[in-house]
């Protein structure tokens, strides 16, 4: 993730700046406390606790400040780690852009190259140790360990993951696999590494300008920005489905977007940044995904814990809401479901997915595995992304553009719960009748009863609040049942009869 620091003079001759390893071991003491507090505040269902934890370990009322090295810091480390690096720079820009444990400068080489060097701030790797030590502690606290949570394997799982993210080679090498696996016909740019002159601690890639998402917003128009977020959303739904290696650290300043040379296909490109946190997603879990999704769209009846527990969730604690997990899936899949463009602003997934599961929401997020919470991870900075950009995409139009996996057998699971979709409702029907004869008739639907107080007409409104109930109250019992077929509304008054219900 990388944010400009304040703008000076662009463009030194590096032969001219004075290496200074003073100081060197005490800057940016914190960055490593702070890109971790981060990164936990992005993975769903690790305890709260566990940042109170690491904050406490910071002086107090100080949040971490993470500042650009100057120049001869920075030089030093690159004599240090990487001199063949050294040999070669012509210039570089006293400008830097604070990244997640380092910072990046742009340089001309004396061959004329422009490259972007990523350097690692020292101490970084003792510090993370230090706080996974800490968030070690936090097992014994708060939901995680109420509902049963491994906090010990997924905490091993994303210190690995983390610990890979330091070396910067590795970091290449993920690079690499993944310009590559560029999904077909999609103009993404990922930049080219240069690993002979980098090292563990030096990255040194090709320099890709392009425009980042607060800038689209501010100076974009509106149909460039509604031509970046599609290509946005149909590169994740390719590279989930399709290659299986997704960029997973949800930053939004790890993409960036740049208008494409006229006559192509697209009008813009998407340029990817920062490499050190990628998934791979197995293809046995992404096929199993896709034909839950294809299932699941085309009304298929199908039981989500059997998909669920095939890729990896835990079968003891799914099982304890197996029945709410049709009304789960249907919510998660809304913005597929709907045949045109549709704007992540009025999902409201964080309530629905309240209302449905309430605190058995821990049992999800627990059964799942450490993969998995990964996945959420990424797709939380997706989501965020989208609200920001808030713009009408075809979902549906762009996930079917994606070649479906192989086909794979999911064994079913023999459960006392199991909760298949044929439990959803379907429609949902308000129905007033006089003597007999219907005067309003209408059918939606059952999706719509989310907006029950502003589609039930006036008089069969009026008639429900004089019987003293609340259309918000019977629409939350209604998802709180999981969406199932029932009557949610009947009266009889004079000669007339009112209905509301779902089938």
């Amino acid at each position: 993730m990388l944010k400009s620091s304040k703008s000076l003079i662009s463009g030194l001759r590096y032969s001219a700046i004075a290496a200074k390893s003073a100081g060197i071991a005490f800057f940016n003491k914190d960055a490593g406390k702070k890109y971790l507090l981060e990164s936990l505040g992005s993975i769903p269902g690790l305890s709260a606790k566990a940042a109170q934890l690491l904050s406490m370990k910071l002086e107090p009322e100080k949040t971490p400040v993470v500042e650009p090295m100057p120049l001869p810091l920075v030089k030093q480390l690159i004599e240090d780690r990487s001199p063949q690096l050294g040999q070669v720079i012509h210039t570089i820009d006293e400008q830097a852009w604070v990244a997640s444990l380092g910072q990046v400068h742009r340089a001309e080489l004396q061959d004329g190259r422009v490259v972007a060097i990523k350097i690692q701030y020292p101490g970084v790797r003792e510090q993370l140790d230090e706080q996974f030590k800490i968030l070690m502690s936090a097992a014994s606290f708060g939901p995680p360990k109420k509902y049963q949570m491994e906090v010990e394997e997924l905490t091993s799982y994303f210190k690995g993951s983390l610990l890979e993210e330091l070396n910067y080679l590795h970091e290449a090498q993920r690079q690499m696999e993944f310009k590559k696996l560029v999904p077909k016909g999609l103009p993404i740019v990922v930049p080219e590494v240069f690993t002979d002159l980098s090292s563990d601690l030096i990255l040194v890639q090709t320099y890709e300008n392009a425009m980042k998402l607060d800038s689209i917003r501010t100076f974009w128009p509106k149909e460039a920005q509604g031509d970046c977020a599609r290509l946005f959303i149909e590169y994740l739904f390719k590279s989930s489905f399709e290659t299986g290696l997704l960029h997973s650290d949800p930053h939004p300043d790890n993409y960036g977007f740049r208008p494409t040379a006229p006559g192509t296909n697209y009008s813009h490109e998407l340029v990817l940044y920062d490499f050190g946190s990628t998934l791979h997603i197995e293809p046995r879990h992404r096929a199993t995904f896709y034909q839950l999704i294809h299932k699941h769209l085309n009304k298929e009846n199908y039981h989500p814990l059997d998909y669920l527990c095939y890729i990896g969730f835990n079968q003891e604690k799914l099982t304890f809401i197996a029945d709410k997990l049709p009304a789960l899936m249907d919510t998660l899949l809304i913005p597929l479901q709907n045949e045109g463009a549709f704007n992540l602003q009025s999902w409201q997934l964080k309530e629905r997915v309240d209302t449905i599961l309430g605190n058995d929401k821990w049992w999800f997020r627990t059964a799942g595995p450490p993969w998995f919470l990964m996945f959420m991870r990424a797709m939380q900075g997706v989501l965020y992304f989208m609200q920001r950009m808030d713009q009408q995409v075809p979902f549906k139009m762009l996930w079917e553009r994606c070649e479906p996996p192989h086909q794979v057998s999911v064994p079913h699971i023999d459960a006392p719960l199991s909760g298949s979709t044929d439990s959803l409702a379907q429609s949902l029907h308000v129905e007033v009748r006089e003597e007999g004869r219907p005067i309003v008739q209408l059918r939606m639907p059952a999706r719509s009863v989310d907006d029950l107080e502003n589609l039930v007409p006036v008089e069969t409104r009026r008639r429900i609040e004089e019987q003293n109930l609340n259309l918000i109250k019977l629409k939350k019992g209604v998802q709180k049942s999981g969406y199932k077929p029932q009557m949610i509304f009947h009266s009889q008054c004079d000669n007339r009869d009112y209905k509301v219900w779902l089938e």
